[in-house]
């Protein structure tokens, strides 16, 4: 007897139903917990119209039954939806053959519980299908004013006493449904409001965590460019002392070439010192920056212009060191193999744009310089290559009459 009373307790109670969706949740208790409810409700109404051998007890009969096939698909497939509409459609499909085909009863509960079916589709699928059925419910109830009204109302006198406590009743459950999927409506918006009210406040508290965490990565990585800067310097101060005391004149031009490469190196690490987002840095205004510190510190006062055309605003740090070492040291061997001696207006050009989808940029740079050597294998058109392989990139070189070409593709590594 006890394992029966489980059985059934445990059969009665909402089945497990695995959703984050509130909303989705509440809908699914909800077609339980109102099927059990007119599982009871139905019991009781064909006890009472068997007992008051009234034609409903087979109209009730046949909700019972539907009722009871849709309890055991929820409780095995936990699926709702589908249920729902067929459900909601034979009920009142009931309702209707009650309403229009029955003679000698009262039809005055019908349009309630009509009410209860449109609430109950307006809260499991929807406005659209809620709204269809409110209109399909306002057409069948308008014309049951119109023609069944005047013949329920003459059957009003007179009417048994037991038959008129079923139909009360009746109507209190009917009031009873209402007043349940009301509240089981406001209920779960409150429950959607509660838990969406915590999971803002709790993306709230990570977005300050993460902000918190990127300002102190921000304010470290600075650290370490300024302290890599510093060291930089350091480097360079012992190259001059120690090419001081270096007489060869060739190997001293090669020293100077090491400590104009570590000055450079300085001066990108500076740039990025000085920005506060190290990963969305103004392209345009970092290469001119850069451009010209470069022309200050190899050309001095030669007059080298640079003409620039960056279509690219924003980079992160990972793409731009080496791009920036390439530029630095393509400047560098332009003022040095282009420029020395030559006659006209050197001029410079850089032209650098991104993709649409951000994940690769190309690069064209040129001189209009002589260039006193055409080997492709000098030291600073090896650290080219290298760093463009950096960039998992292409360079194409090309010496003409007007100047040195070259032509880049590089990946945008901050897209990874």
């Amino acid at each position: 007897m006890y394992f029966r009373s489980e059985t059934m307790k445990n059969f009665l109670s909402v089945p497990p139903y695995s959703t984050d969706d509130h909303y989705d949740l509440a809908r699914f208790r909800l077609t339980w917990n109102v099927n059990v409810f007119l599982a009871f409700v139905l019991i009781t109404l064909v006890t009472l119209t068997f007992y008051t051998q009234s034609e409903y007890v087979f109209i009730y009969g046949a909700a019972l039954l539907a009722n009871f096939t849709a309890l055991v698909y929820m409780y095995y497939f936990r699926n709702y939806k589908l249920l729902a509409l067929v459900l909601s459609a034979l009920l009142y499909s009931l309702i209707l053959i009650s309403q229009f085909t029955v003679d000698g009863y009262v039809h005055y509960l019908e349009p309630f519980w009509s009410m209860v079916i449109v609430l109950y589709i307006y809260f499991i699928r929807g406005k659209i299908l809620g709204g269809i059925a409110l209109g399909i419910n306002i057409v069948a109830t308008s014309l049951y004013f119109i023609f069944r009204l005047d013949n329920s109302l003459k059957l009003l006198h007179g009417i048994p006493d037991e038959r008129l406590y079923s139909m009360a009743f009746e109507f209190s459950i009917c009031l009873i449904l209402l007043g349940y999927l009301i509240h089981q409506f406001i209920d779960a918006n409150v429950r959607a409001e509660t838990a969406q009210r915590q999971l803002n406040d709790a993306l709230l508290i990570e977005k300050k965590l993460v902000d918190k965490q990127n300002s102190e990565k921000t304010v470290l990585l600075q650290e370490i460019h300024h302290r890599v800067k510093n060291n930089l310097q350091i480097v360079t101060s012992l190259l001059r002392m120690q090419s001081e005391k270096i007489r060869s004149e060739e190997t001293k031009s090669h020293f100077q070439d090491a400590i104009n490469r570590v000055l450079t190196m300085s001066l990108i690490h500076q740039k990025l010192y000085e920005n506060e987002d190290l990963a969305d840095i103004n392209l345009s205004e970092y290469v001119d920056s850069l451009c010209n510190d470069i022309l200050q510190m190899n050309a001095g006062n030669r007059g080298i212009q640079q003409q620039l055309e960056i279509e690219c605003e924003h980079i992160g740090s990972k793409t731009l060191v080496p791009l920036g070492l390439i530029i630095t040291e393509l400047i560098s061997n332009s003022v040095k193999h282009a420029f020395s001696t030559f006659e006209g207006v050197p001029m410079i050009t850089i032209s650098i744009k991104m993709t649409s989808d951000s994940k690769r940029l190309s690069m064209k740079y040129s001189d209009n310089g002589k260039w006193k050597e055409n080997s492709d294998s000098t030291f600073g058109i090896q650290l080219i290559e290298t760093f463009t392989e950096q960039l998992e990139g292409s360079v194409k070189r090309a010496q003409r009459e007007d100047g040195t070409h070259y032509s880049f593709e590089f990946k945008n590594l901050d897209l990874r």
